[in-house]
């Protein structure tokens, strides 16, 4: 009885044993799976011929862990020979070439046994581009006196700009056009006519490989004509009583044509001769004898600019015998003032110009004698007297000193009128501020004095020594102010009856004196800018000065800020000397690069401007990439490469391996108990 009993509890032992030792394996190969259902995983490309990719993943933690070996290949799935890294988390292959690479991570044991595949995971690779592009086919065309067309092509898609000059230094860029294309055009505007320009192209690729080309050459055409000919020599010959024959000469083919008549109004014209010469000549007929003709030039070039000479004389011949004055008719009397008028006429012959006047009929007084021989007539009277009766009369005498004189006339002069009105004073400007002086210009609508009053209120106090001199234009300086002071003033005009006008209050500010403090605070030390998620983060180290008072920051998204003024303002930063700065520049673009100038101040406004940084944002994360947080068992996540890569299909996989992972961990803690409830306690 004591020998069946002994042998059913052998063969009871020998079964739970086998059923521990079978369920020890199956818990053991399913751990080993999950432990690398999941990679903690980053892939970056590095090296100018080749690319590495770096793995990495969470420990295993079985007792009897060999290591792991990782599998990679072209193809999704298809992997090559595996590489055994031993007992390590992470792992670097190396050598590879552009392209898309899928890896995998297997463990195994002391025993042999190797777990499924881990989550695939893939990466394209691609080696940094450092050739620049090639330049070739470089022509100039459309060649203007003001403007020419460059091209090219280049063997990738680059951007496009040309430098070009008078000379072979260049000097001057055409606008960058920064899309990328292989065939480049640009147009050169604002050139000066019949002059050699140089240029050479310029084209960056996407990688920013700069290919600049050698040099060419074109020269611009000749600008139309915008020259009237140049008239010299004009003279008058073969007088007559009727006619007269004027010659002149242009420095390039033109028409020919006359103006001419008893004033400077002129008023005829000969017919125009279109023949275009150099030497003119041309005849005037059906003139009055002995009378004198003003008369001018035209010729026009075959651009059709036109060129006129000045006024110049004659006078036809007087006919032999004469003893007829001349007949004086159509006497005005017009442009009546308080103290003037003026008296026209004409007369059938040429002959001179006078008038007697006075306030009487005996006259008494006469106007300057004109001896020009005219037949129209004009002469004006000055120095009158305003509201009184004037009599008047007109004398003209021939060439042949035959005199005429009209019968008696009379006018009055207008009321005298009094001025009752203030100079108008406008555009009044303060300029040349100094630490002690400082000038104030400003205008009138009449000529009138110059005066300034000034002071530190509205009182004033002070004002400059008067200019009587009658201007419209007036301008006085300011002398031994203080500096950095506010000043009050008005400036003051009066005209020549007295009426004076007075500006109402303004005020400027001295500037520092001579001896105050120029000079800026140091720069800012270890000026940086690192891009993050639409933001930039900046930090630096103030300057030390004991008279620093804060930091401007401008930026901009082409190029540098040249100085304090150029670019967007960030803000001015204050903060103690030599202490440790930092802010975020956010709600930025996307993938966008931001230049930072700054510049440290003191407080009489003195800038350093030579410290610079730039960084390029990166994009804001549409989804949660995080990876789950690591557990007991040898549990793992992802990380994308990158850090901020919108969700790709692989991440569902991922997410099922995770739930896979779970359902084994709480498989074997089920398995675990069944047995211990089945077998009790194993000794």
């Amino acid at each position: 009885m004591d020998a069946i009993f002994l042998r059913r509890l052998q063969r009871r032992h020998r079964i739970a044993t086998s059923r521990s030792h079978t369920l020890s394996f199956f818990l053991k190969t399913a751990f080993l799976l999950q432990s690398t259902l999941a990679i903690l995983f980053f892939i970056f490309s590095t090296g100018a011929f080749a690319a590495t990719a770096s793995l990495s993943w969470d420990a295993n933690t079985e007792s009897d862990l060999s290591g792991y070996k990782v599998y990679f290949g072209t193809a999704p799935g298809s992997y090559g020979t595996p590489v055994n890294v031993g007992n390590t988390t992470s792992y670097t292959v190396s050598g590879l070439s552009d392209g898309t690479y899928y890896f995998a991570v297997t463990a195994f044991d002391t025993s042999g046994n190797e777990s499924g595949f881990s989550n695939e995971v893939s990466k394209t690779l691609s080696t940094a581009d450092t050739t620049p592009p090639v330049i070739s086919n470089i022509a100039a065309s459309n060649v203007s006196d003001d403007s020419a067309s460059i091209s090219w092509t280049t063997n990738e898609a680059a951007d496009s700009q040309i430098e070009y000059g008078t000379s072979t230094s260049y000097g001057t860029f055409s606008t960058l056009n920064t899309a990328l294309v292989t065939s480049h055009s640009g147009t050169l505007t604002g050139l000066s006519s019949e002059t050699l320009y140089y240029y050479r192209v310029l084209s960056r690729d996407a990688a920013g490989n700069l290919t600049t080309s050698g040099g060419d050459s074109f020269t611009t055409a000749a600008g139309p004509d915008t020259v009237p000919p140049a008239i010299t020599a004009v003279s008058s010959g073969n007088l007559s009583e009727t006619g007269v024959t004027i010659t002149w000469t242009t420095d390039e083919v033109a028409d020919t044509q006359i103006e001419y008549g008893t004033t400077t109004s002129y008023g005829s014209f000969t017919a125009l001769d279109t023949g275009l010469v150099t030497a003119h000549s041309q005849n005037i007929t059906g003139l009055s004898a002995g009378t004198t003709y003003h008369f001018r030039v035209l010729s026009k070039d075959i651009a059709n600019n036109l060129a006129t000479s000045g006024d110049n004389t004659f006078t036809t011949n007087t006919p032999p015998g004469d003893t007829d004055g001349p007949v004086i008719s159509g006497i005005n009397v017009g442009d009546i003032s308080a103290d003037g008028a003026s008296i026209t006429w004409t007369t059938d012959e040429g002959a001179s110009s006078q008038v007697e006047y006075g306030t009487t009929s005996a006259y008494g007084s006469s106007s300057p004698l004109s001896t020009a021989l005219v037949t129209s007539h004009s002469r004006s009277l000055t120095g009158l007297s305003a509201s009184t009766v004037y009599f008047y009369r007109v004398l003209s005498k021939d060439a042949a000193g035959n005199l005429s004189s009209s019968g008696g006339g009379t006018f009055t002069t207008a009321a005298s009128s009094i001025d009752t009105v203030n100079p108008v004073i406008s555009n009044v400007v303060v300029q040349n501020i100094t630490s002690d002086r400082a000038t104030l210009i400003w205008t009138t609508d009449e000529p009138a004095t110059s005066q300034v009053e000034f002071g530190l209120t509205e009182s004033y106090g002070s004002s400059t020594t008067k200019d009587e001199t009658l201007l419209m234009n007036h301008q006085q300086t300011l002398t031994g102010l203080s500096a950095l002071s506010t000043y009050h003033f008005r400036v003051k005009s009066g005209d020549a009856v007295g009426n004076l006008a007075i500006s109402g209050d303004a005020d400027f500010k001295t500037a520092a004196s001579d001896s105050a403090d120029t000079t800026a605070p140091a720069d800012v030390e270890d000026f940086t800018a690192n891009g993050a998620a639409a933001s930039v983060v900046l930090s630096w180290t103030n300057p030390s000065d004991s008279d620093f008072a804060g930091v401007r920051i401008r930026f901009r998204t082409d190029d540098f800020p040249s100085d304090i003024n150029d670019g967007e303002l960030l803000g001015d930063i204050s903060g103690g000397p030599g202490a440790a700065m930092k802010m975020t520049h956010d709600g930025l673009a996307e993938n966008v690069t931001y230049y930072y100038l700054a510049a440290s101040y003191d407080g009489n406004g003195n800038f350093q401007t030579t410290v610079f940084a730039s960084a390029t944002t990166s994009a804001v994360a549409k989804t949660d990439n995080s990876a789950p947080a690591s557990g007991g068992g040898g549990g793992c996540g992802m990380i994308r490469p990158g850090g901020g890569e919108p969700p790709k299909p692989g991440d569902a996989a991922a997410m099922l391996s995770l739930m896979g992972l779970l359902f084994l961990m709480l498989l074997k803690t089920v398995l675990f108990k069944a047995t211990r409830v089945v077998n009790g306690p194993l000794h």
